[in-house]
C-alpha cells in the first residue's frame, strides 16, 4: 500500500509549514481514517501485497503496524514455533530470545549466561541479529546462538551459546578470536548437531580501495554430552574477502550426510579482474577440505559486497547465487547431487531489470545487491536482493531508488522477473539489513530495516536551517525501523507477520496489510482543540534563539530568531519589545533601510516586511518554498535575499515582489553583503560570489576555504570578510575578487560579521566575539555570557556592539566588544519540575533554583546547591527533592527553605504531598520513601530496582509512581497504593521502557507518558496510554517519535502532553484525540500543568512558558 501526496482537495500538494515540523506530521488519531484513501500506483511492477512506504509516516501510521514481537528473522523450532533473537542499537544491552508462550510473547534472557562467562562483560556487538547471524535449530532442537561480545577493556570475545530446554537456559562456548559466522537452514540442508562454522581474520592490505583480503578458516564443532567439541580449524585461503553476514545473509554453508559444501569470494589475483567465487568440500569424519574450485567471476575487482551463497534441493543439487554489487548476480547449479567436482552449470546472469540509463532510455539494467537466497519444499528457489530502481514506474519522480526484489526459479526452470516487496519511501540508500527464512510449510519470512518515517522528512529538510542554528539532528542510525514479512503463496503476494504466523503451524490465517483505522474500527473525526497564544514567563524578552540583528541607524534596530520571533529596540539595546508577527516559521536573516522600513527572511521561503516600525508586518510572497537564510538591503527599493539550494532572489519594489536570479550553484547560501554595486554571497563547501554590477552578473571566487561559510560582510572602502566552520576568516580589500586565509586561533564556528571604518571589524562566535581595533594587529577574542551560538550581531557604533545567541540570549558592549553584559531577565539553565496552587505558579531545576510567578510578577531564587527535579505543595507547606538525596522543605508558601535528611543518596526524581504532613518521594534504583511529619522521620518501601521517575496522588489513599529500566530491559512499570503508601503493589504497562510522568484525575482515570523502547530495543519513541481502572489495564492514545516527558489533565478532560524538541499536544477531550501544537520552543519540555484555563509547560534552556486561549475560545 502507498499513501498518495496530501493534497487540499483543488489537487495541489502542500508542503508542511515550519511550525507543524515537529508534531503536525507525528501521528494523529484524527488522520487515522485518511488512510481508508491508501491507493497502490498504476504501474505494474508495484503488485499487490508490495510495502510501497510513503514518505511522511511510519509503519504505524500508514499501515496499523505495531507489533508485539522482535522484528528479526525468526528461527523454527520441530514444532513450528518461532523464536527472534533481540537486537539493539542503544547500548545493545538488551540481549533475550522472543518467543510465543501459550499466545503472549515472552522474553527468554541469554544476558545472565554471558555475564556469568565473562565476569568484565560490557555489551553485545551488533546486539545479536541486525549484523551477524540469528539463532539456529537442529533436528533435535537444540538451539544454537552466536555471538560477539565485548569487555569492558574493549577487547571482544566470541561465544556460542547451546540451549537444550528451547532457549530458556543457555550454556556459552568460547570461540576463537576472529570474524565468524555459522551455517543456517536454507532448505534441505541437515542440521543434526552444531552449525557449520567459518571463522576469518585479516591477513593483509586490501587488494583494493575498500576491499579486505583475510585468512579463512573453517570446522565442524559437535557435542559429547554437554560439552562442545572444536575440531581444528582448516586453513581455507588467505584472499578471502569475507563472508556473508550483514545484508542479504544468505548461507556460506549447507551439509548433508556427512559433508558440508561451503563458498566465498576472493581478492582478485594480481592482475585480474573482477571478484572470483570458489567453493570447496568439508568431509566431517576426516576434518579435511577438499579443493578449492572457481564457480563465477562477478564485475568490480576484489568487491567485499560481492559474496556468495549457497542452498540444495531436495536431490541433493547444489545451486550457488554469486552476488553481483550493482549488477546482475550470477547462477549456477552443480551437475551431480551431491558433487561440487562433476560439474557445473555456466554462470547465467539472474534476470534483473528496473533501471533506465539516462544514455539509452530504451533498455534496462539490472543493479542488483546482498542476495538472500532458499529453496523451499517444492524445489523452488527464493531469491531477495536490493535493487536500485529508476525510470520503470512512478514512485520518486524519476530519481533512483532501493527496493527489495523478490525472484523464484523452478528447478531447472528459469528466474522470474523481479517484483517489488518494498519499496524506500525515499530515493537513495534506504532498505537495510534483510534477511530471508523459511519455515516447514514453505512461508517465506523477510526481515530487514528502513530508513524514513516524517521524522527523517523533517530532519532532511531542516538539515540547511539547523547548521545556521549550530545544531544537527541527522545522526546515523535514528531513522531505521525493522519489520517482518510473510508470504504464504511463494513470494506473489507480502503482508506483515502476525502472531500467528509465528505460532505453532496451522493456527496462521491470511489477511492483507491493514491501515491503522481498520485495525481500530475508528472513525471517529474530532475537531481540533481551539487555538492557544503563548507568552514567556523565563527568560525574558523571549528564550529562542536568535539568529540575525539589525540596526537602522545609531538607536533602531531588530533581533530575529527561530519560530517567529521578532523583537525590536529604540535605544541601541538597552531594552528591547516582542513584536507581533504572521508566522510561527523560523526566521534567520534581518535588514533595515531605516527606523520604519525592514524585511525578514526565514523557512520555508518566508518573506516579511514593514514599513511602519514594526507595529504591522506583512507576508510577501517568495515564490519559493526553499529556506531563505539572509537578507540585505542595498536601499529602501533594492534587496536581495539568498538561500538553500543556491537560492538568489531580489526585490526592487521595497519587497512587495521577488523575482529569481542565477546563482550558478546548487549549494545553500548562507550569508550577502552589499555595498553600493558591489555585492558578496557566501554559502556551503567556501562558496563566495560576487557581483560589481548590481547583481546583473554573478561570479564564482576562490575563497582559500573548504568550510560553510555563514556570514559575509562588505565596507564601501572595499574591505570584505566572511566567516564559518571551524574559526574559519577570510579577508579581501578589493570588494571579493580575492581573498586570504586568516588564522583566528580559535576552533569555534563563527556565524555572524561586522565591518566599520579605520579597520574595526567583529566576527561572532559559538560563545565568543573576535574584536580587531584600530591599530592593532590580529583579533582579539572576548567571551560572551551566552549559552551556545551566538548568530546575532549589530555594532550601533563604535563603542556600543550588540549580540544575540541561543536561549534568547542578548548581550551588549560598551566597550568596542572587549566586555559583554548580559541583558533580559531570568536563568536559562533547564526547569525539571512545575505545579500551580493557590494561585502561584512554581518551578524548579538546574543549580537548585525555585521560580515563583504570580499576578505579581515573578521570583527566582536558589533553595539547594544541587539540581532539583520534583516538586509538590500543600497548603503553605512545599517540598523539592534532587540530586544526591536533596530534600528541602517550606513551610511559609516558599518564602523560606530548610534542608532535610532523607535516608539516601540516590537522585530523588519526584515527590507528592497526599496530605498536609505526608509526602512521598521516588528516585533511582528504586527508591520509594514515605513521611508522615513532613519530611522528619522516613519508612523506605522495596518494591522495585527500577529508576521511579514519578508520583501521583489524588487524596491520602490513592497513588501512583512510574518508572522501569533503561533501555527497555523490562516493560514499564507503575506501583500502585490504596492505603496512602503502607502498601504497594507492581503494574506491567503493555510496553517495554519507562513510564517517565504520570497524571490521575480521580482514583480510576488516568494517563501516562512513557519512553517506549519497542520490542526492538532501536531508540525509545514517546507514547501516551490511558487507564480507566485505577492503572490495572493501559491502552494507548499516541505514539510520537520523539519522547514525551509529561503529560497533565483536567477534570473536564482538556489536558496537555510535552517533551523532546518542543513537542507539544492538546486535547480537548481527555485524549481520544491529541492535536499537535506548536508551543513557540523547540527547546525539551519536561512539564505540563493545567489549571484555571491556562497551560504552563517547563524545560530545557530555562523555557517556562504559559498558554491561554486565544479571543472568542473555550479554556484549553
Amino acid at each position: 500500500m502507498y499513501a498518495g501526496p496530501v493534497e487540499d482537495g483543488t489537487g495541489t500538494r502542500h508542503a508542511r509549514p515550519r511550525s507543524e515540523r515537529t508534531g503536525a506530521t507525528l501521528l494523529v488519531w484524527v488522520a487515522l481514517v485518511t488512510f481508508a484513501l491508501l491507493q497502490l500506483p498504476a504501474d505494474a511492477d508495484a503488485a499487490a501485497g508490495s510495502v510501497l512506504l510513503a514518505p511522511d509516516v511510519g509503519l504505524f501510521d500508514q499501515f496499523g503496524y505495531a507489533p508485539a514481537y522482535t522484528r528479526n528473522v525468526p528461527a523454527f523450532d520441530q514444532d513450528g514455533r518461532a523464536y527472534l533473537r533481540s537486537r539493539s542499537s542503544s547500548g545493545n544491552r538488551t540481549s533475550y530470545v522472543h518467543t510465543l508462550v501459550d499466545g503472549a510473547w515472552v522474553r527468554l534472557d541469554f544476558l545472565a549466561a554471558l555475564r556469568a562467562a565473562y565476569p568484565t562483560f560490557a555489551e553485545t556487538v551488533g546486539g545479536g541479529g541486525l549484523r551477524s547471524d540469528g539463532l539456529v535449530f537442529d533436528r533435535e532442537d537444540r538451539a544454537y546462538n552466536p555471538i560477539t561480545v565485548r569487555l569492558r577493556d574493549g577487547s571482544t570475545r566470541n561465544a556460542l551459546l547451546v540451549s537444550w530446554d528451547h532457549c530458556r537456559t543457555w550454556t556459552v562456548f568460547k570461540l576463537p578470536a576472529g570474524t565468524f559466522v555459522t551455517e543456517r537452514p536454507v532448505g534441505h540442508n541437515e542440521i543434526d548437531g552444531p552449525p557449520f562454522l567459518a571463522l576469518w581474520r585479516r591477513s593483509g592490505p586490501p587488494d583494493v580501495a575498500g576491499s579486505q583480503t583475510n585468512t579463512l578458516w573453517v570446522t565442524q564443532p559437535r557435542l559429547e554430552g554437554r560439552r562442545l567439541v572444536l575440531p581444528p580449524l582448516v586453513r581455507v585461503t588467505d584472499r578471502c574477502l569475507g563472508l556473508s553476514r550483514d545484508s542479504g545473509g544468505a548461507s556460506f554453508a549447507v551439509t548433508r550426510a556427512g559433508t558440508t559444501w561451503f563458498v566465498w569470494s576472493e581478492a582478485a589475483a594480481r592482475g585480474g579482474h573482477g571478484t572470483p567465487h570458489y567453493i570447496s568440500s568439508y568431509d566431517h569424519a576426516a576434518g579435511t577440505t577438499s579443493r578449492p574450485l572457481r564457480l563465477a567471476v562477478t564485475p568490480r575487482r576484489s568487491d567485499p559486497h560481492n559474496k556468495p551463497g549457497i542452498c540444495l534441493d531436495s536431490a541433493g543439487h547444489l545451486h550457488v547465487i554469486a552476488g553481483g554489487h550493482g549488477s546482475p548476480a550470477l547462477y549456477t547449479r552443480s551437475l551431480e547431487p551431491l558433487s561440487a567436482a562433476l560439474g557445473w552449470t555456466a554462470p547465467t546472469p539472474v534476470v534483473s531489470t528496473g533501471w533506465v540509463p539516462a544514455k539509452d532510455p530504451t533498455t534496462q539494467e539490472g543493479r542488483q545487491t546482498y542476495p538472500a537466497f532458499v529453496c523451499d519444499g517444492r524445489d523452488v528457489l527464493h531469491l531477495v536482493t536490493r535493487q536500485w530502481r529508476r525510470g520503470v514506474d512512478d514512485l520518486h519522480e524519476g530519481r533512483g531508488y532501493g527496493a527489495l526484489v523478490h525472484q523464484s526459479c523452478a528447478s531447472q526452470g528459469a528466474w522470474t522477473e523481479p517484483s517489488v516487496v518494498v519499496a524506500g519511501a525515499h530515493p537513495g540508500y534506504a532498505i537495510f539489513f534483510h534477511k530471508l527464512a523459511l519455515d516447514a510449510e514453505d512461508r517465506l519470512f523477510l526481515s530487514c530495516s528502513y530508513q524514513g518515517g516524517p521524522e527523517l522528512t523533517e530532519d532532511r529538510a531542516l538539515r540547511s536551517s539547523l547548521a545556521v542554528l549550530g545544531r544537527t539532528l541527522l545522526r546515523p542510525g535514528k531513522y531505521r525501523r525493522r519489520m517482518l514479512l510473510v508470504s504464504d503463496d511463494g513470494g506473489v503476494s507480502w503482508r506483515f507477520a502476525a502472531d500467528a504466523d509465528l505460532d505453532a503451524p496451522g493456527r496462521h490465517g491470511r489477511r492483507g496489510l491493514p491501515t491503522a483505522a481498520a485495525e481500530r474500527g475508528d472513525e471517529r473525526v474530532a475537531a481540533a482543540p481551539p487555538d492557544v497564544g503563548w507568552e514567556w514567563v523565563n527568560p525574558l524578552p523571549q528564550g529562542n534563539q536568535f539568529t540575525g540583528m539589525a540596526l537602522a541607524g545609531r538607536r533602531f534596530g531588530w533581533a530575529v530568531g527561530t519560530h517567529g520571533t521578532v523583537v525590536r529596540t529604540t535605544d541601541a539595546g538597552l531594552s528591547w519589545a516582542t513584536q507581533s508577527v504572521p508566522t510561527t516559521a523560523d526566521l534567520f536573516g534581518v535588514a533595515a533601510a531605516d527606523a520604519r522600513r525592514a524585511w525578514i527572511v526565514g523557512s520555508s521561503g518566508e518573506i516579511l516586511r514593514t514599513t511602519d516600525r514594526g507595529r504591522n508586518w506583512t507576508t510577501a510572497p517568495s515564490g519559493t518554498t526553499r529556506d531563505l537564510f539572509a537578507v540585505v538591503a542595498v536601499s529602501s527599493r533594492v534587496i536581495w535575499a539568498a538561500g538553500d539550494r543556491g537560492t538568489l532572489l531580489r526585490s526592487r519594489d521595497g519587497g512587495r515582489t521577488w523575482a529569481r536570479r542565477s546563482s550558478s550553484t546548487s549549494q545553500p547560501l548562507y550569508g550577502a553583503a552589499f555595498a553600493g554595486r558591489h555585492g558578496l554571497v557566501c554559502g556551503e563547501k567556501g562558496v563566495l560570489l560576487s557581483t560589481h554590477d548590481g547583481g546583473a552578473r554573478w561570479k564564482g571566487r576562490r575563497s582559500l576555504c573548504s568550510a560553510k561559510l555563514f556570514a559575509v560582510a562588505l565596507y564601501k572602502d572595499g574591505r570584505a570578510a566572511a566567516v564559518g566552520e571551524g574559526g574559519a576568516l577570510v579577508l579581501s580589500t578589493d570588494r571579493g575578487r580575492t581573498w586570504r586565509s586568516v588564522r583566528t586561533g580559535i576552533g569555534e564556528t563563527l556565524r555572524a560579521v561586522r565591518l566599520l571604518p579605520k579597520g574595526r571589524a567583529w566576527a561572532g562566535g559559538e560563545r565568543t566575539v573576535l574584536v580587531r581595533r584600530p591599530g592593532r594587529k590580529g583579533w582579539r577574542a572576548a567571551r560572551l555570557p551566552t549559552p551556545g551560538p551566538c548568530g546575532a550581531l549589530a555594532v550601533a557604533r563604535p563603542d556600543v556592539v550588540l549580540a544575540g545567541g541561543a536561549g534568547g540570549a542578548l548581550c551588549r558592549s560598551t566597550d568596542g566588544g572587549r566586555r559583554w553584559r548580559a541583558l533580559g531577565q531570568g536563568p536559562r539553565s533547564g526547569w525539571n519540575d512545575l505545579l500551580i496552587s493557590d494561585g502561584e505558579t512554581w518551578a524548579v531545576g538546574a543549580d537548585g533554583r525555585l521560580l515563583r510567578a504570580a499576578a505579581d510578577g515573578v521570583r527566582r531564587s536558589r533553595i539547594a546547591d544541587r539540581n532539583l527535579r520534583g516538586l509538590a505543595r500543600h497548603g503553605p507547606r512545599g517540598w523539592a527533592v534532587g540530586d544526591d538525596g536533596t530534600v528541602v522543605t517550606s513551610t511559609d508558601g516558599g518564602e523560606t527553605w530548610a534542608g532535610a535528611q532523607p535516608p539516601t543518596d540516590e537522585d530523588l526524581l519526584a515527590v507528592a504531598a497526599p496530605a498536609p504532613d505526608t509526602v512521598v518521594v521516588v528516585g533511582a534504583a528504586g527508591t520509594l520513601l514515605a513521611s508522615r511529619d513532613g519530611a522528619g522521620a522516613w519508612q523506605a518501601a522495596h518494591v522495585t530496582a527500577d529508576d521511579l521517575h514519578c508520583v501521583t496522588f489524588v487524596d491520602q489513599a490513592h497513588g501512583w509512581a512510574g518508572g522501569g529500566a533503561t533501555y527497555g530491559e523490562t516493560r514499564a512499570q507503575i506501583v500502585r497504593t490504596v492505603d496512602g503508601g503502607s502498601s504497594w503493589r507492581t503494574i506491567d504497562l503493555p510496553v517495554w521502557g519507562r513510564v517517565r510522568d504520570l497524571c490521575f484525575i480521580d482514583a480510576l482515570h488516568g494517563w501516562a507518558a512513557v519512553e517506549d523502547w519497542g520490542v526492538d530495543g532501536d531508540r525509545p519513541q514517546g507514547s501516551l496510554l490511558a487507564t480507566t481502572d485505577g492503572g490495572e489495564t493501559w491502552l494507548p492514545q499516541w505514539t510520537s517519535p520523539v519522547g514525551l516527558l509529561a503529560v497533565t489533565m483536567g477534570p473536564d478532560g482538556s489536558g496537555w502532553a510535552c517533551g523532546e524538541r518542543g513537542l507539544t499536544l492538546q486535547t480537548a477531550n481527555g485524549g481520544a484525540t491529541w492535536t499537535a501544537r506548536d508551543a513557540g520552543t523547540d527547546s525539551t519540555l519536561r512539564a505540563a500543568e493545567v489549571a484555571a484555563g491556562e497551560a504552563w509547560l517547563a524545560g530545557a534552556d530555562g523555557a517556562i512558558l504559559v498558554g491561554r486561549p486565544t479571543a472568542g475560545g473555550p479554556t484549553p
